[in-house]
């Protein structure tokens, strides 16, 4: 039996007897696109890794050239310190000067602080510059500067994608329908978007979706200074949230009925299910709006009753503290690993 044989008859045997998983037919355009979702994911994340070793770089470079310039002057200015007292005091040997003399004094005062000037330690002058803001410093993975941080947040949202996809695919719903046609079943099930009512139930619809909605909102704050930065009940909080709302929307729509979405990989909607067509309007609407939600309720609990009470009774690097918001923050909890940080992770403390 030959190696395609053998793949075939495997295939038969995980997957439904009338249409086996590892058809070529259905499964390569799946594939495809997982391939093309893990390089994109990966090329940015690297980018985005990257990006702080060229800044330090850049950095490094400026210091040491800064450091060769001044290096000149501070040798002649220590060699000034040892010409003696002719020099020091503005007169040539063998010349006279009147030290009562107002203009003699003025001078020798004159010359007393540039002397001195050239003394400051060079450390110091230069940790003098490195206090001053740099302007055309970008933003970092953390996204520390006032614009938007589109690497880090196009990063998580990709890793967020894939986590749910690998789910997914785990489903004999999904592999049922990675068969067939890729673009023209896509196209097939948006076209079957009807109705409120999608047949899955209330906890799925209206918890596991608006949790989905708060990571997704999350994912906007953590890469938005403004946002992050923003009191709890201003007006640049509202503002920065209903940002956060629009973010998610689109996040929504696209795990919905985009490219990378239910419709495309596994064809949610193809099929009827309890008499209701799977793809409906009810995911488009929570997700974000509940999710939204959930973002405010978190911020609330953090500003109240994390920040206000229970980490004035602990300290905010205890296990008490830790435990406390990693349970009563899911969502941020959850966004915080996709960045790469502890759970409990806070950036104002």
């Amino acid at each position: 039996m030959s190696f395609s044989q053998n793949l075939r008859q495997i295939a038969s045997n995980i997957g439904p007897s009338d249409r086996p998983f590892l058809n070529a037919g259905r499964w390569i355009p799946c594939v495809l696109a997982a391939l093309l979702l893990f390089l994109t994911s990966t090329a940015i994340s690297t980018a985005a890794q990257m990006r702080p070793i060229r800044l330090q770089a850049a950095e490094l470079s400026s210091h040491v050239n800064a450091h060769s310039n001044d290096l000149t002057a501070d040798t002649i200015s220590y060699g000034q310190a040892d010409t003696g007292p002719e020099e020091l005091f503005g007169r040539r040997p063998g010349a006279s000067v009147d030290f009562h003399s107002e203009s003699a004094t003025e001078n020798t005062a004159q010359r007393l602080d540039r002397h001195n000037e050239w003394r400051e330690p060079l450390a110091r002058r230069h940790a003098d510059k490195a206090k001053a803001p740099d302007k055309n410093k970008k933003d970092d993975i953390d996204g520390d500067s006032d614009q938007f941080n589109w690497t880090g947040a196009m990063a998580q949202s990709f890793i967020f994608l894939g986590i749910q996809h690998s789910f997914r695919l785990t489903q004999s719903r999904t592999q049922r329908e990675l068969g067939g046609p890729f673009f023209k079943d896509w196209v097939r099930s948006v076209k079957h978007l009807r109705g409120w009512d999608d047949g899955d139930s209330a906890p799925i619809n209206y918890i596991a979706h608006p949790l989905q909605g708060g990571v997704t909102g999350r994912i906007f704050v953590n890469n938005s200074k403004i946002a992050r930065d923003a009191k709890f009940g201003s007006s640049d909080y509202w503002e920065s949230r209903l940002k956060a709302f629009v973010w998610s929307a689109a996040w929504s729509t696209q795990f919905e009925l985009g490219p990378f979405s239910e419709a495309s990989i596994g064809n949610v909607g193809l099929h009827m299910k309890n008499g209701k067509s799977p793809m409906a309007f009810v995911d488009l609407v929570i997700t974000p709006t509940t999710g939204t939600g959930v973002v405010i309720l978190e911020d609330a609990v953090d500003n109240y009753i994390l920040k206000n009470w229970l980490e004035r009774k602990f300290q905010s690097n205890s296990f008490v503290v830790k435990i406390f918001r990693s349970l009563l923050t899911p969502t941020t909890a959850f966004s915080n690993i996709l960045r790469g940080k502890a759970p409990w992770k806070r950036n104002d403390r």
